[in-house]
């Protein structure tokens, strides 16, 4: 079976690996972000098996028809912004606020850590892969929320029918 990074990049590329070990060029980068995306969705899988897997298709089945103009693509793309819209809409940030205090205090601030004790130096790729790898715990976190907020959805709606 041809990998995908395969046969996306039309056979320049056997696996992710020598991808990645490229510096980020405009030839690229669109390929990495689609490879960084089905990564993300890959290990978000595990834990919640029936959105992702569902997103996962529809991104695979996006970048099979990306170049097709009447082509309408699925919701693989927005599912990270559409969660945290969710939380919004029903009154319920602080979902949101606890994401990004995750992402902005534990996250980027390994980053800032690692940085200020001169164990990382910050190029474009660095900055480019943290911010990409930064939008994938985002996902993850949002997803882990969005679990434990049906949860809890359908213990008090289940409370309320008593």
């Amino acid at each position: 079976m041809e990998m995908l990074v395969t046969k996306f990049s039309n056979g320049k590329y056997r696996n992710e690996g020598e991808l990645f070990k490229e510096v980020i060029s405009a030839e690229n980068v669109k390929l990495m972000g689609e490879m960084i995306a089905l990564q993300a969705l890959r290990t978000v899988k595990k834990f919640d098996m029936k959105v992702a897997d569902k997103l996962y298709i529809g991104l695979i089945k996006d970048l099979h028809h990306m170049n097709e103009i009447d082509y309408i693509v699925s919701d693989g793309y927005a599912c990270c912004a559409v969660i945290d819209n969710i939380f919004i809409g029903l009154g319920n940030t602080g979902y949101n606020a606890i994401n990004s205090l995750i992402i902005n205090v534990v996250y980027y601030g390994t980053f800032y850590i690692l940085y200020l004790t001169n164990a990382i130096t910050f190029t474009m790729d660095v900055i480019i892969m943290m911010f990409g790898f930064g939008m994938v715990v985002h996902l993850a976190v949002s997803l882990i929320e969005e679990k434990l907020f049906l949860r809890k959805f359908a213990m008090k709606k289940a409370i309320i029918s008593q």
